[in-house]
């Protein structure tokens, strides 16, 4: 199974999970924070993946991790699974994923912004504040 083809499956499953729960939001959240940590932490993110490193010790770290971020107990749950079965380096695009399903779930449409010239700092603001109240069927 490919690396997408892997997250796309967790991402779809944790989506499902958090619809019934209502917590579709807070998941995304939570799972970008892990996702956070992981990306910044080298150290942390190989002990995590390695094969040689007792799943235990893997797990009791994750669950300081989940305590200190106050983390979910279905997100907790997750990240253990991700754990057992080896697939914790996919988080990184599994939160991405998840993001875009959820997204996609809600009606919400992400857009990225490209300059020729760096754009001041009142332009983005009053950029995203156009953007966020703009009605949906109106178009610029």
């Amino acid at each position: 199974m490919s690396n997408s083809a892997i997250s796309i499956r967790y991402a779809k499953a944790m989506l499902n999970i958090a619809s019934e729960e209502k917590q579709v939001e807070r998941y995304a959240e939570e799972l970008a924070g892990v996702a956070e940590i992981l990306k910044r932490e080298d150290l942390l993110r190989l002990l995590l993946d390695s094969p040689t490193f007792p799943l235990k010790k893997k797990s009791a770290i994750m669950h300081d991790i989940a305590e200190l971020l106050q983390l979910s107990s279905g997100m907790g749950k997750f990240l253990d699974l991700l754990l057992e079965k080896g697939r914790i380096i996919y988080l990184p695009q599994i939160d991405f994923n998840y993001r875009r399903f959820a997204d996609e779930q809600s009606g919400v449409l992400r857009a990225k912004i490209k300059s020729a010239h760096k754009l001041t700092k009142s332009v983005r603001k009053r950029s995203r504040r156009v953007w966020k109240h703009r009605p949906a069927n109106r178009c610029f």
